[in-house]
């Protein structure tokens, strides 16, 4: 993921992720995630990414869902500790 590696090299204040775990298996897309919310949590980047993933949504601190033209917010359950 050449696109992440150069998004991140310039420590930006806000990265904005389409689909960054499109085409990825299950554990470098979890991997791709650990590394998003490390980053965020240590550099006070925020990150808004667009996915069709299910998984994402359950790691992230807010999640969305678009439904007819409208953000709607989605309550999300977290999953226990890895």
């Amino acid at each position: 993921r050449v696109a992440i590696a150069r998004a991140l090299a310039l420590r930006p204040g806000l990265i904005l992720a389409d689909e960054p775990t499109s085409g990825l298996d299950t554990g470098t897309a979890r991997r791709i995630m650990a590394l998003f919310r490390g980053i965020a949590e240590a550099q006070q980047t925020t990150f808004i990414i667009v996915s069709h993933d299910p998984m994402i949504a359950e790691i992230v601190d807010t999640a969305y869902d678009l439904h007819d033209g409208q953000l709607m917010p989605r309550v999300v359950e977290k999953e226990g500790p890895r």
